[in-house]
């Protein structure tokens, strides 16, 4: 009942960390029950009821792995990685012990059989992946992996990166009639891409000799726009070695990210940050803001901003600074736009007026 009330994100959130004390004290009670000396006594018996146990379970796994047509490997992986006794092994014993069902001594067995086979659970399943399967396993073929297919268009601009980030600007260079080349490592976009018009190419902007190919040597300038902040930065390192002429305009992924675009001397552009003040522009003129001056806060804004980045990376390795600078930045933001307050009484407001 509690779990259908709207309270039930902030019910769930109060209770895991009494869920987990729970759990940890179940697991220390089982540990506490299992009799050693038992295992100690009757090696042979333990050790023919844990194999027992994984094999006939890793059979039926199979089994089912192979009704549900899972690939080779994969059936090998799913029983191994499943084939251990359950936790609730040990619930049903001692109910049965209470019922008179099976005895103590084989209730013991039984859950120090348990316990064992949970203990090899990690060792088969490393055994069946770095073992079997490269003996036995499925090989991968080579013939499935797609070649590059770039072409040199004589472009000024090579565009790396073609998701969220680089669409957009692609498409606006396109219409404005600047066509950058783009490499796109994601086959299955680059083959929707086409379907709709768009000129783009399969190709991984890492490899110098891609880049190479691409017309890297005749281009002026190259945008980084993919995800990966190491790629990134990997190819600003192979554009300095092979490819100096390049100017380069970088998507920066994070906060993080800017400070070691900022280090390596390229132009960089905070992803989503545009977007954001947007969003703050429109929250301001819906409270009466007028919408001239919600703007120029945000350029305000935006100009903080990256200056506060140039001048904390260098320092983001001394954290007592970089703290101190992050504070006084904090500080100097929320005086420069209290000094200029917004004026009250925008678009919103004379229209409510008129009306």
């Amino acid at each position: 009942m509690l779990a259908s009330s709207e309270f039930r994100h902030e019910l769930e959130s109060d209770i895991d960390p009494f869920k987990s004390l729970l759990l940890a004290v179940f697991f220390i009670a089982v540990g506490a029950g299992i009799n050693f000396g038992l295992i100690a006594s009757q090696p042979l018996t333990i050790g023919m009821m844990v194999v027992g146990l994984i094999g006939l379970k890793a059979a039926v796994l199979y089994g089912l792995a192979t009704w549900s047509k899972m690939a080779f490997d994969q059936r090998l992986l799913f029983a191994a990685a499943l084939a251990q006794g359950g936790e609730f092994a040990f619930v049903l014993g001692g109910v049965a012990v209470g019922q008179g069902v099976i005895s103590e001594e084989l209730a013991g067995q039984m859950i120090a059989e348990i316990a064992l086979s949970m203990a090899v659970a990690l060792p088969l399943l490393i055994l069946v992946q770095k073992v079997i399967l490269p003996r036995i396993g499925t090989a991968e073929a080579d013939t499935d992996e797609r070649s590059p297919d770039v072409e040199n268009d004589k472009a000024k601009v090579l565009l790396a990166g073609f998701g969220r980030f680089g669409h957009p600007m692609g498409r606006l260079l396109r219409s404005a009639g600047c066509m950058p080349t783009v490499l796109e490592r994601d086959s299955d976009h680059v083959d929707f891409l086409r379907k709709i018009g768009l000129k783009c190419y399969y190709g991984d902007a890492t490899r110098p000799n891609l880049l190479k190919v691409a017309g890297a040597e005749d281009a002026t300038i190259l945008i980084l726009a993919i995800e990966d902040e190491d790629e990134s930065m990997g190819i600003i390192e192979t554009c300095r070695k092979h490819f100096p002429h390049l100017k380069l305009f970088a998507r920066a992924c994070s906060r993080e990210h800017a400070y070691r675009l900022h280090e390596a001397g390229v132009r960089f552009f905070v992803e989503q940050l545009g977007l954001s003040l947007d969003c703050a522009i429109a929250v301001l003129e819906e409270l009466g803001h007028e919408g001239d001056h919600a703007k120029d806060a945000a350029r305000r804004f935006k100009i903080h901003e990256m200056e506060s980045i140039r001048d904390a990376a260098p320092h983001r390795n001394d954290e007592k600074h970089f703290m101190g600078m992050a504070q006084r930045n904090l500080e100097e933001l929320d005086s420069l736009l209290l000094n200029t307050p917004l004026p009250v009484g925008g678009r919103k407001k004379n229209e409510d007026d008129n009306e």
